[in-house]
This record gives C-alpha cells, structure tokens and sequence, in this order.
C-alpha cells in the first residue's frame, strides 16, 4: 500500500512550493487547523470581541449620535475615561493576539515536524499530542518574537532619530528630503532581514539552536535564493491577506449598515463578527507558516541533502516508499 504523506524534506522550485503548500493545506486541513483553533483560537476570539466592542463604541455611539453636533463629538473624544476605556481595551487585545500569534506559530511548526517524523503522515496525530509538543516550544517562540521585535525598533530608532535631527537642523525642504530616503533605508533593510528571517521559527525548533544561531542559519539557508523567497513572501501574504480580509468583511459591512440607518445594536452582533473575523484571519497566517516551513525544508535539503539520503536507506526496506523527483528551488 502506498503511503499519500508528502515528503517535506525535498528540494522544490517556486511552483513546487505553492503546489504542495495547498497540497498540505488540503491533506492535513482538519488536524491542522483543529488543533489551531482549539489552541490558539481562544485568544484570537478574546482579542476580536474586545475589537468589535472598541469599533461598534467609537463609529456608532460617537459618530453616529453625534453627526450632526460637532462639538458632542469633540467633547467625546477629549473625554479621559473614554480615552482610558479604549487604551486599556486596545492593550488587552493587542496581548490576546500577540499571544494566540505565538501560539498558531507554535502550534504550525509543532505539527510540521510531527508529520515529517511520523511514518504515514496523519497517522496518529491528535491535537493533545500537538498541545503537549508546543508547551515544550512556545518559550522559544516567544523569547524569538521578542528578540525581533527589539531589533527591528532599533533599526527603526537608528534611521529615524538622526532622520528628524537632521530635518530640524538643514532647510525644510532638504530636511524632507534627507528623512525620506532614511525611511526608503529602513525600509529596505527591514524587508532584507525579514526574508531570511520567515524561517527562523522554524530553524529554532527544528535544529535546536539560540536565537542569534538561529539568524545566521536563516541567511546561509536563504544564500542565493533571496529574490524568490521574497517573491513567494509576496505570493503567500496576498493569498492570505485576501481570504483574511473577506473574513473580516461582514464586521465592516454590519458597520455601514448601522452607521447608514442610525441604529445601534448595543455592539453585540459587531462584537461577534469582530471575534469571529479576527479568529477565521488569523488563522489564516497558518498558510503563511506552512509556506515558510516548506521553503526551510526546501533550502535545508539543498544544502545538507539529508532527505534524499534518508529516502535512498529505506529502498528495499519500505514497502511505502514513493521515488520523489526533485526541483531546483
């Protein structure tokens, strides 16, 4: 009997990449995203519902009561409290996400290496199996993301502090100019570093290694292949981003509905299809996880070939065994 488990460790090119990316989705959609939703997925619901309580407030109780009372208005939004109800929301959401984020990244790479260590695949892979997996590897989803984040506002703060000295200091105009091409700067090096950086989750999991290990492993991996890793960044976050933004679609036409018949609803039905587009989008990014998970492999076999030996030990062992051509990604 032949076995339908797709061979992760193989050398692909750009459209062996997309092609098994949905070959994946498709294989492995119900444990997956089961194991997604079930973990991750309460947060990501917690951080949408406090989402559509702050917009049904902010578009319907002062907009739209207010419409034709500008100075109602104004004086709503100099209010404190109100200014403290949408800041204390707006954190507990931001910490909700941030964490069901580091979750469903856990949660994407956890399951990968499952499946690629299993014999058959989806043989016995439940989700307390992958719960219990990514207990083990979310500190060091966390403490990466932090390591990130600190070094990418670093490089912001590098470019921008002397960006603004310099426009205070020179004519308005070259000022401008000057602080302009310093945002075109960083902006090149944030999208030079991210690139490379799309596996590092996964490089951290799969070889065991520190954070600044993990960085410089994700540039040998990317060493010649940046311009299409980039391309399939590009690929991957438009399919992605266009099925997150129909997810949050019915949120903001519910939106114009109430804003156009002066009704509000108490901010229930907004706060539930805020929860439930936050929870369907951000799940969404499993996608964008998968892919990159497929590229490391890709580029790891590559270079190390490990796959392809594993494969040539089991010939005449393995009644399951299915030759692989290879690709050139």
């Amino acid at each position: 009997m032949k076995s339908n488990k797709i061979q992760l460790l193989k050398i692909r090119d750009f459209g062996e990449v997309i092609s098994t990316l949905f070959s994946f989705v498709r294989q492995n959609f119900k444990p997956l995203f089961k194991s997604a939703l079930l973990i991750a997925g309460p947060f990501f619901l917690l951080g949408g519902l406090i989402l559509g309580f702050i917009y049904d407030d902010m578009y319907n109780l002062d907009m739209l009561n207010n419409m034709d009372d500008p100075d109602a208005m104004l004086s709503n939004l100099e209010d404190p409290s109100r200014w403290i109800y949408y800041g204390t929301g707006y954190f507990f959401m931001i910490v909700f996400i941030l964490l069901g984020t580091a979750l469903v990244t856990a949660v994407t790479y956890t399951y990968m290496k499952m499946y690629r260590e299993s014999e058959n695949g989806l043989a016995g892979i439940e989700v307390k199996d992958v719960w219990d997996s990514t207990k083990k590897n979310l500190g060091n989803v966390i403490v990466t993301m932090l390591v990130m984040f600190i070094g990418f506002f670093l490089l912001a703060l590098i470019c921008i502090v002397p960006g603004i000295g310099i426009a205070a200091a020179i004519s308005e105009g070259a000022g401008v100019f000057i602080f302009v091409m310093l945002m075109f700067v960083l902006l090149f090096f944030i999208i030079y570093l991210a690139v490379p950086l799309w596996q590092v989750f996964i490089v951290r999991l799969e070889e065991k290694i520190g954070v600044i290990a993990a960085f410089k492993r994700c540039f040998e991996l990317t060493k010649g292949k940046w311009w299409v890793t980039l391309l399939l960044v590009i690929v991957v976050n438009m399919i992605v981003s266009m099925i997150s933004y129909g997810a949050q679609m019915p949120m903001f036409i519910w939106q114009m509905i109430e804003m156009f018949n002066e009704f509000n609803d108490g901010g229930i039905i907004m706060a539930i299809f805020g929860a439930l587009g936050t929870v369907v989008s951000s799940l969404c990014y499993v996608i964008y996880y998968i892919a990159g998970g497929i590229v490391y492999y890709s580029n790891r076999e590559r270079l190390e070939g490990t796959g392809l030996k594993s494969r040539i030990d089991t010939i005449g062992t393995n009644t399951n065994y299915i030759p692989d051509s290879e690709g050139s990604f």
